[in-house]
Formats: structure tokens, C-alpha cells, sequence
């Protein structure tokens, strides 16, 4: 029996797609990395997603630090990792991997004590980001303070910048809010109240004062009411911005008047976040802002909030503890090039002692050879040989021969560097033109390769639409023929003969067939964007609509509205996104709605492990027809909490319904 090395097993290898090899197979492989140890530090405030600073004090003087203990542990169990209860004085650490990762350790010093926490974790909703949490409690004897950030581990672009920092922020920070007093700036964190009274104090003093922290306000609709209630609003902001609350709709215009421009304000159940530094004259651009339909899409929201959220966490000072060292870049220096042309001119030798045959002196081979103080003198004519120190310096010999080719050599390389350095610069300069050439070639390759995908997605919706309609007009042309005399059609007899109900019948069994498949085909095409969730696939069966392929070409232009909304936002509202694929969006359903009707729109989904639950409101109309052949409704929400992709509940038959938006 043949035998192997004891340790061929034991032998691991990464590939650089992530694959991990064992054992003999190893060899099978081209291109892979033996595993390297990772590190678990902080992470660089460059890279900052989220932090915050909070003070927290209890209601009924509970121990605040075992609850906050209570509440990680229990979060970063959930995300997966089996760890321990954190508890004081019970260090722990998991070994780190580019996924995970946990260590914990406190102790006191000063009569206050200290707990700092390094956790590495996927990102919520970004696939295959990586974040690394850094919390730090302090327990003193006034009052307890809890410190966190949230850093990406490879750049804030690698979890969509604003967006995916919007994303990070944690769950359990809300239990924290439920159960203590919770605050920063020096400051509770609930909404306050703004009246037509005070909005221009606080214009002056808020919004114009020297402020490092982001303020954000909420205007109220016309009719009085919040697109978001207010204090939901105030904890999602939690530690990023204090929020300030119009109390009505005509205090919004005192707020556009005692600011100065209508770009500035904030107004019809919008939000906007005011940055530090605000002035009257700044682009409004710099100043975020979510109208009252952006407010309600949690991606649009959390792009704008996760804004804020980067500058408050990428300028927050963590405190260090235990020594961290965290290392922070620093900037490239310039790469300069001096070139003395003096140099030999400037080389001063005292003279060499007389050899063994009373020479001069030994003459250098090379510049090397040249002590630091030498100098050549030329002859200033015979001179004493004196050696007092008023007297003047004994004469030199001149320079021989060598010296002199020695020193010619140094010049021309002196030039010849500051020739190569002056074409250096100058090929510097064009890399650098060419660098950004490229980089508009590329960006203008992508917009070019995103409209291309719109037009050909917009191609298919309109083509699918024509299709439908000649496939009608062809229905109605054969049931109008079949109730004609055969001298007044245009088709075989034999043909005009046939079995309405029949073909029906028929018609209808297909059309679910074929409804079905398209529904599948498009969950299987866009994963990433789509969220179909089962019962979607079940009315989907059950429908008898018969354009199939008009609903594919739909659902395919409701991935490339949910890819473009979490590549980075719209721009404009989803009903506006929809419109220029020539698609139907409805965004909600009427508030007079009754309860029993509203239970059609609630969809759990029973793949995932926490049993999400989804109001599906939002929908897609095709055709307005009675007959479910030719009218169909598709059912989602693209709003949402912790999932980026629209979730689709229904795809078939029209709801019971009272009115709709």
C-alpha cells in the first residue's frame, strides 16, 4: 500500500478566487496562496462607515455596562459566531479570519473602568463586505459612555460609499435607546419642536453657529402630517445629527425666508441635513436633502443619512485604552530632485601629506575618494611657510591631471542626472495625462455601457407591450371572424369552425405555463436584484394572464431600477425611474384601505431564518382590464428594512381592493 508524508492531509492553499484546496489536490492547482495570518485591529478612521459617541444613563440606576454587554453578545451570536456571555474581567478572543473574528478586554485605571471591543463581520446587506466594529465603554463616576465606529476593511467603496454606510448602523444601538436615556452633543437625543417663533433663533444660532456635528430638519406635509414619524426618524439619526421638527406646514415658509434661498429650505415633508459650516450662499447640493418620496425608500434614506454618518465617524476620536496603534496613512511626498552644478567648485581639500616619494599626495580614483571638506585652490603666487595663524595660508600645489578628469566625470554627471531628472518630470506629467484619459475613457465607457442596458431593457418593455397588443388584435380578429358569415373573412373555413371555449381552455393553460417559467427565469437572472419570494411563484401559477414575455421584459426593468437605486441613488423618484421604461408604478395603496384588505398585502417569507415580514404595497400595473387574461398586478416593496432588492410577494390576479394611489 503506497504511503504519504504524514502531514499531505494537513496541507491547505487558498486560490485567488477564494477556493480552499486540501491535501494532494493542492498540486491540481496554478496561482495559489499559502494562508496568511489576519490581523483583527482597528480599523483606519480613513475608512470610517459609522460612529457615534453616546452617554447613557439608566431610568431606575439599573447597572448600565452588563446590559450593553448583554445586547453585543447577543448581536454578534445572531450574525453567527459562537461566543461567550462578554462580562467584565473575562477577556476573550476568537481567532480572526477575513470574515470574523472577536476580541474583548477591559480593566481599570484611575478609578474608571475601560472595555473595548474588536469585532469583524460581513456587511448587513452589502455581499461580500467586510466591516470591523470597534466599541469602547467607559464606566466613570458621573456617567457611562459608549464609543463605537465601524470601518471597512477594504475602503468605503468596496460597500457602496454613503450607502453602504447608511446601512451598517446596528440594531442593538435601538435596544440601548428603549432602555436608557440616551445622548450626545451634550444633549438628549429626541425630536425637538420647531414654531414660527424660534425657527429664526435657531437659523442664527443652529444652522449659521460654529457647530462639528451635521443638524437635520423635518418639515411636515401640507396637511399637517410626517411622510416618517418624527421619532423614528430622531433614532435613526441617533448620534449622527440632532433632528428639529417643523410643528406645521406654514412655519416651513418663515424657515425658507429667514434663510434666504428656496434651495435651502426644507419643506413638503422633506428632511434635509444641514452640514457644519452651513452659510446662506453654499450649493444646496452640499446640504443633502430627501424629499418626502426619497424619504420613504430606505436605500434613498440611507444614502443620505450614511452621508452624514461618514463625516461624523471619519472625524471622530476613539479612545485608546489598551495602545492600539493604529497607523494611519500618510501622504506620498513629492519626489524632488536637487542637483548641485557647483559641485566641484565646491570641493575644498586641504592637502594630502607627501607620500613616500614627496609627491603631492595620493589622487582619488572616483568622487568617492573625495573627503568631504576637500577643496581645490588654484596658486595665488609663492606664499610663507609661516604657521602662525595671522599668517597667510601656505601656498597649494595645483591640481593634477587626474583630479582635474575626476572632477570633469562629476560635472558631466551632474548634468546628464539633471537631464534624466527634467525628462523624468516630463514623463511624470504625461503618465499622469494619460491616467486621467483613461479615467474619463473608463466613466464614459460605463455610462455608456448603463444607457445601453436602459435602452436595450426599455427596447424589451416597449417591444413586449407592441407584442401584446398585436396578439389581442389578433384574438379580436379571430373572435370577430368566427362570428361572421365564411364569405365576409379572410380566413379558411375549416379554420373559422373551431371551439371558442375550447381554445380557451387551452389558451389558458399554456399561458400559466409560460407566466411561471418567466417568473422563475427572471428570479434565476437577477438574484441580486430581485427578491422573489414563493408565493410570488404560486399566483404566478395560478394566473391565466397571457403575456408572458411582457411580464419577463417588466420584471427585467425592475431589476435595472433597483441595480441603478443601490448602485448610488436615482435621482428622481421610483414612479419617475419606472416612467422611463415605460412601466406603470403605483406607490402605495389608499389610507381608507380596512384592515382585512390590507392583510392581501402582507407576505412573510419562509426561506429566511428570522421569518421576515414584507407589506407589499408598491405595484406594477399591466392593463385595467376585468378579465385576468389581459390585467395583471406585481405586488413589492422596495422599502424594505435591512434588504436592498425589491421583495415581490404577488405576480397575477388584482387584489380586492378599495382605491388605489
Amino acid at each position: 500500500m503506497p504511503t504519504h508524508p504524514p502531514d499531505l492531509g494537513r496541507r491547505v492553499a487558498i486560490t485567488h478566487n477564494g477556493l480552499r484546496v486540501v491535501g494532494a489536490a493542492r498540486e491540481l492547482f496554478s496561482g495559489v496562496d499559502e494562508p496568511t495570518a489576519v490581523d483583527l485591529r482597528p480599523g483606519r478612521s480613513d475608512d470610517a462607515l459609522f460612529g457615534v459617541r453616546l452617554t447613557l444613563r439608566s431610568h431606575q440606576k439599573q447597572p448600565i455596562v452588563p446590559t450593553v454587554l448583554d445586547a453585543l453578545t447577543r448581536f454578534i451570536r445572531d450574525s453567527g459566531v459562537e461566543l461567550p456571555a462578554l462580562e467584565k474581567g473575562v477577556p476573550v478572543s476568537i481567532e480572526p479570519t477575513r470574515t470574523a473574528g472577536v476580541v474583548w478586554r477591559d480593566g481599570v485605571e484611575s478609578r474608571a473602568w475601560s472595555g473595548e471591543l474588536i469585532w469583524r463581520a460581513a456587511h448587513p446587506t452589502v455581499r461580500g463586505g467586510r466591516v470591523t466594529h470597534h466599541v469602547v465603554l467607559e464606566e466613570r463616576p458621573h456617567y457611562d459612555r459608549l464609543t463605537l465606529r465601524i470601518t471597512a476593511d477594504d475602503g468605503v467603496e468596496s460597500v457602496r460609499r454613503w450607502v453602504g454606510a447608511g446601512q451598517v448602523r446596528p440594531a442593538w444601538l435601538d435596544e440601548l435607546a428603549d432602555q436608557f436615556t440616551v445622548g450626545a452633543w451634550g444633549s438628549g437625543l429626541q425630536a425637538r419642536s420647531l414654531d414660527e417663533l424660534v425657527i429664526e433663533d435657531f437659523v442664527r444660532t443652529t444652522l449659521l453657529g460654529r457647530r462639528d456635528y451635521p443638524v437635520a430638519v423635518l418639515a411636515p406635509r401640507d396637511d399637517g402630517s410626517y411622510a416618517l414619524e418624527p421619532n423614528e426618524v430622531a433614532r435613526e439619526l441617533m448620534g449622527i445629527a440632532p433632528l428639529y421638527v417643523i410643528d406645521r406646514h406654514a412655519s416651513t415658509f418663515r424657515l425658507t425666508d429667514t434663510v434666504g434661498d428656496k434651495r435651502l429650505s426644507c419643506f413638503f415633508g422633506a428632511l434635509r441635513i444641514f452640514m457644519p459650516g452651513f452659510t446662506a450662499s453654499d450649493d444646496p447640493y452640499d446640504h443633502p436633502l430627501l424629499v418626502q418620496d426619497r424619504l420613504v425608500d430606505p436605500v434613498m434614506r440611507a444614502a443620505e443619512i450614511g452621508r452624514a454618518a461618514m463625516f461624523v465617524a471619519q472625524r471622530l476620536e476613539m479612545p485608546d485604552p489598551f495602545g492600539w496603534e493604529v497607523v494611519e496613512p500618510e501622504p506620498a511626498p513629492d519626489l524632488e530632485v536637487a542637483i548641485d552644478l557647483s559641485l566641484p567648485a565646491a570641493i575644498e581639500a586641504d592637502a594630502a601629506p607627501p607620500d613616500e616619494d614627496g609627491g603631492a599626495g595620493a589622487v582619488p580614483r572616483s568622487i568617492a575618494d573625495v573627503p568631504e571638506s576637500a577643496a581645490v585652490a588654484l596658486p595665488a603666487g609663492a606664499g610663507s611657510t609661516g604657521t602662525d595663524a595671522a599668517s597667510p595660508a601656505p601656498e597649494r600645489p595645483p591640481p593634477s591631471a587626474e583630479l582635474q578628469q575626476v572632477l570633469e566625470r562629476v560635472r558631466q554627471n551632474a548634468l546628464l542626472l539633471q537631464a534624466n531628472s527634467a525628462l523624468l518630470q516630463a514623463n511624470a506629467e504625461q503618465l499622469r495625462r494619460v491616467h486621467d484619459t483613461q479615467a474619463q475613457i473608463l466613466m464614459a465607457i460605463t455610462r455608456l455601457t448603463e444607457e445601453t442596458e436602459r435602452v436595450r431593457t426599455l427596447t424589451n418593455v416597449r417591444s413586449a407591450g407592441t407584442a401584446a397588443l398585436e396578439r389581442q388584435i389578433t384574438r379580436l380578429r379571430d373572435v370577430v371572424e368566427a362570428r361572421l358569415p365564411p364569405e365576409l373573412t379572410w380566413t379558411v373555413p375549416a379554420d373559422s369552425h373551431r371551439d371558442p371555449a375550447g381554445v380557451d381552455a387551452v389558451g389558458e393553460a399554456l399561458a400559466a405555463d409560460e407566466l411561471l417559467a418567466a417568473v422563475e427565469a427572471a428570479a434565476e437572472a437577477w438574484p441580486d436584484d430581485l427578491l422573489v419570494l414563493p408565493q410570488a411563484l404560486v399566483s404566478a401559477a395560478d394566473s391565466p394572464y397571457e403575456d408572458a414575455e411582457r411580464v419577463h421584459a417588466v420584471l427585467e426593468a425592475m431589476a435595472a431600477v433597483a441595480r441603478r437605486r443601490m448602485a448610488g441613488g436615482l435621482g428622481v423618484p421610483l414612479r419617475e425611474a419606472f416612467r422611463e421604461f415605460g412601466v406603470d408604478y403605483r406607490g402605495g395603496i389608499s389610507d381608507s384601505t380596512s384592515a382585512r384588505l390590507r392583510e392581501q398585502y402582507r407576505f412573510v417569507d419562509p426561506e429566511s431564518p428570522e421569518a421576515h415580514e414584507y407589506d407589499c404595497v408598491e405595484h406594477i400595473a399591466l392593463g385595467n382590464s376585468r378579465d385576468a387574461r389581459y390585467c395583471l398586478r406585481i405586488y413589492f416593496t422596495s422599502r424594505a428594512k435591512a434588504e436592498n432588492r425589491f421583495v415581490i410577494g404577488h405576480i397575477g390576479r388584482h387584489f380586492e381592493i378599495g382605491m388605489t394611489n
